[in-house]
């Protein structure tokens, strides 16, 4: 039975090839007219996602075809991150779709980078839980934490322990190497870099990297991404959150991870809430520290 399943997948597959789309090539590309006919998607959402690119030598996409005709197309974000001081290929990949009819070959897409690089998942759609195992990829719960800037430590805090630049040329005499890479890849318009650090020693400081997004219309968080010193910013968490305050007129911060341990974030059960979603990785490596940076999350 499992031969006869075999047989007949690739009797199906062998009359689909998938193609790389590269951001110089997607007008001339049938990317944009074949996504605008997707119905159950967020056009411009994966439109925006396009204008980000962190590795301009891979893929933007590629796009799987039958006889010629886009039929599917796998959305994607590569980068190059640094795991102890080793360079490593990360591909987020931010959008999945296939036709009703053409599902038998919806893994072809990932043919070209399943074995090549780390892949991570952090949107996939409910139900897809078995097909990424297929894949070889495991399955972790992402949490997401929110936290009210204003609670009772804000008004027993001194405002003046930390500080926060925002000058670009201060920040990158300042950072290190691999950090000076994360500065640089990250020029969306919604990032925000900076260093707190402490007014009594500056040579104690975290660099930051966050966005500022909209929850449900209403109100604004600054979601923090990565931060390279966690321990000088959690230590120092109740004077940072003035710092963040007074700065950007931000009521509440963010944060995605996986276990407790790497919350940047405390937990106060009146001040803060928590979320969980499933995420999918492939090729986990040993030493491997989760963070958002270089995906698509809230932009």
């Amino acid at each position: 039975m499992v031969a006869a399943k075999r047989l007949l997948k690739n009797f199906w597959t062998k009359n689909y090839s998938v193609h790389e789309i590269f951001f110089k090539n997607l007008k001339k590309s049938q990317v944009y007219s074949y996504l605008k006919k997707q119905h159950f998607i967020e056009y411009e959402i994966i439109k925006k996602n396009f204008l980000i690119q962190y590795c301009e030598k891979y893929p933007v996409g590629y796009m799987l075809k039958y006889q010629n005709r886009s039929i599917g197309f796998l959305g994607t974000l590569f980068s190059i991150r640094s795991i102890k001081n080793k360079k490593k290929l990360f591909c987020n990949i931010h959008s999945w779709l296939v036709d009703i009819n053409h599902r038998i070959a919806s893994q072809l897409l990932f043919k070209k980078i399943l074995n090549k690089c780390i892949i991570t998942v952090l949107t996939a759609r409910p139900g897809l839980t078995r097909t990424f195992k297929e894949m070889g990829f495991k399955s972790f719960q992402m949490k997401y934490r929110i936290l009210c800037l204003i609670n009772f430590s804000y008004f027993f805090n001194d405002k003046k322990n930390t500080s926060i630049n925002m000058n670009k040329s201060w920040i990158l005499k300042k950072i290190k190497k691999k950090n000076i890479r994360i500065y640089n890849e990250h020029t969306h318009e919604k990032f925000i870099k900076f260093i707190v650090y402490d007014n009594k020693k500056k040579k104690d400081y975290s660099f930051v990297v966050g966005k500022i997004v909209k929850k449900k219309k209403f109100f604004k968080v600054l979601n923090i991404i990565y931060a390279d010193n966690e321990v000088f910013f959690r230590k120092n968490w109740k004077a940072i959150q003035t710092s963040i305050l007074s700065r950007f007129k931000i009521f509440f911060c963010g944060h995605y991870f996986l276990k407790n341990k790497d919350s940047l974030l405390p937990k106060i059960s009146f001040f803060s809430k928590s979320v969980e979603r499933k995420i999918f990785i492939k090729n986990v490596p040993k030493d491997f520290k989760f963070n958002t940076l270089y995906s698509e999350i809230d932009l």
